[in-house]
Order: structure tokens, then sequence, then C-alpha cells
């Protein structure tokens, strides 16, 4: 009986370690006061171009935001970073977006510095950050460009929050993935090999240990996901093992999918007590449908999510009247790193030329 106890304890405090998030509902009404902040140094991030600054939001959050461009150009798009990543992975779509006439914000994710390390990394408060730092700016609506993790907060801000969204372009993971996760592996077993770091972020202490005291599995990771691509002496894998040796990143970066795993679980669990109908069940938003126009981007050579899912069934995952298109490029899952020329040049092109832009255009020619 004694054995029979602690091996309980064990396996209780395997599953519940670091895996309880706090769920909220994405809304501006949470982001309390809110503030901006200049550091007392000028950024060394493409000076002259950005300007880095501190912004304050919910319980004394402070997120570094790199703001780039006129604070008066006409239109605002927010670039999120994934994992494992830092927000300079975005440098080289920052001019090209600028001398189209964007404003260019790219915060810094929640738990990726110790000013954000709250403990809980749910979808839905990543999410929350994204709206308030977007309220700080006094930018009322602007289009989102996620990579990676930066994508499934995409994806929600689509579902929960379409008002404030204009477009989404999701890079590197598909959207049927996230809804349907149990049917797309199914469909493509492979793809389970590809997601063994997931399971083995699921162990207590040692992911978090590996990413930080040893360089070792980062540049794996970055390396085998994108192996096409020259990484020799590419500064920015330097820059994001820099960001892991900081403390407490490793153990957020680890916990975003500890919390979202399990609420996806749940999630699971709630559809057939459901008997598969729609819902949008807070704890896991991406059972929503998106509601704003979106393109899905994927590199041709990505090691890390299968390129053919992104051919599965869009079934329920859009509202019907959302104009969404998917593009393959030429290079891995860092594929807007890997080709920005072609990657910016895609993206631009569909979020000044997209369907609803086109109409708005014309109604205006027309009322002219």
């Amino acid at each position: 009986m004694r054995w029979f106890l602690i091996s309980f304890v064990v396996v209780l405090a395997v599953i519940t370690y670091n895996r309880i998030p706090e769920v909220v509902d994405p809304d501006v009404r949470l982001c309390k006061t809110l503030g901006v902040f200049a550091p007392q140094k000028p950024s060394d991030f493409m000076p002259g171009v950005c300007r880095e600054i501190r912004v304050s939001h919910q319980d004394h959050m402070m997120s570094t935001v790199y703001d780039c461009g006129s604070e008066d150009a006409g239109m605002a798009v927010v670039l999120l970073h994934g994992f494992p990543d830092n927000a300079k992975t975005w440098r080289r779509q920052i001019d090209e977006f600028v001398s189209h006439g964007y404003r260019v914000v790219i915060p810094t994710l929640r738990g990726y510095e110790t000013s954000t390390q709250t403990g809980s990394y749910h979808i839905t408060s990543l999410a929350t950050d994204v709206l308030c730092i977007a309220e700080a700016l006094d930018i009322p609506q602007y289009d989102v460009v996620g990579h990676d993790w930066g994508a499934i907060v995409g994806h929600t801000l689509a579902i929960t929050n379409p008002s404030k969204i204009r477009a989404l372009v999701s890079v590197a993971v598909p959207p049927q993935m996230v809804k349907h996760g149990a049917k797309i592996i199914s469909q493509f077993p492979s793809q389970l090999l590809h997601s063994w770091y997931m399971l083995y972020f699921q162990i207590p202490f040692l992911p978090e240990m590996t990413l930080q005291h040893s360089e070792f599995l980062l540049r794996y990771l970055i390396t085998s996901w994108s192996p096409t691509h020259n990484w020799q002496g590419d500064k920015h894998v330097q820059e994001i093992i820099d960001t892991f040796k900081k403390p407490g990143v490793a153990t957020a970066a680890v916990n975003y999918y500890r919390q979202n795993c399990l609420a996806f679980v749940v999630d699971a669990i709630s559809n057939l007590l459901y008997g598969g109908k729609e819902y949008l069940d807070i704890s896991h938003p991406i059972r929503g449908k998106i509601a704003v126009d979106t393109l899905l981007v994927t590199g041709r050579a990505d090691g890390c999510i299968l390129t053919d899912i992104y051919d599965a069934d869009s079934t329920n995952i859009f509202q019907r009247d959302v104009d969404h298109r998917v593009i393959r490029l030429s290079g891995g899952h860092y594929v807007h790193y890997e080709q920005p020329q072609d990657f910016n040049a895609q993206v631009v092109r569909f979020l000044t030329r997209r369907p609803e832009t086109i109409k708005k255009t014309e109604d205006h020619a027309l009322v002219v």
C-alpha cells in the first residue's frame, strides 16, 4: 500500500507539474492600467527604424516591444514569434512592411523575459497580451503575422476578437492540426515522429534544463526544422541560444506545451461529450472558426510540421465568407527567415490586395 501511495503521488505530480493555466476570455478589459515607457538606452536592434519600448499591462506585466516605422502610418501589422525563437526573427520583414506604409509592432511573447513570467501560458492569455499591447499603443485594428506559437496566437485572436484583426498570416502551423489534432495524426501518422519534442516537454524539470544549459537541443531543433537553410555562422541562432540562457525563459517556453496540451486533451473529451458538434470552448478557442481573411504559409521542407497537412480538410475552420488560401515556399519551418524576399512579396500582396481590400477601394472609388 505504501508503494502504491508513493507511486500515485509521483504520477499525480508528473501529470499536474506546471500544467494548470489561468484561462481567460481574451478582451481589452483585462488590460487594466496601461503604460508605454522608453528604455534608458537606444535599441541596438535596427536603430533608426525601430524603437525599443516597454509596455505595462495586466497586473504589472512589462513587455518589451519593437515599434518600427512611423507611429502615424495608416496601417499596422503585429508580428508574433514562435519557439524556439525571439522577436528578432522578423528583422528581414521590417523594412519591407515599413516601405509599404505599415507601422510594425513586434512584441516579445509572454515568458521570454523575466518581466512577463507569470506562470500562466494558456493561449487565451497570450492572445490577451497582444490585445493589451495594441491598446496601449492606440492601434485599434491591425494585421497579424504569426509564426509557430505566434500563428496559434493569431488563430485565437481571429476567432475571439475578429473586429480587432484586419487579416491574418499564419506561418508554419496549419489550423487543421490545432483544431483536429487527433484526426490529423491518424491521417498523417509520421507527424507524431516530428512532434516528439512535445512529448519530451511533458517530462518535469529535464526539458528546461537541457534548453537552458545546453546548446545542442536548440541547435538541433532549429537546423532539423529548416534543414535546407545554411545556419552555419548565422547570428540569429546565437541570439536564440542567448535568449534561452536567461532565467526562466526555458521553463516558460516548455510550459506553453505543458499547459496548452492539457487544454487540448480536455477539449477533446468535451468534444466527445458534445457529440462532435461545433462549439466555442474558451479553454481551447481554436475550436471556433477563424473570422478574418487568412493566408497560410508553409515551407516545402518543414521538418517540424508536415506541409501535406495544409491539404487536409479545412471544413468548419473558417467562416463561410472568409478568403483563405495556402502558399508553399522553398524552405523549412523558419520560411520567413530563410526566404524573406519571396515571403515578403506574398504576404504584402495578400494584405494589400485581398478581396476585402479591393472591394473597399472600389466602393470608395464609386463614392468619389
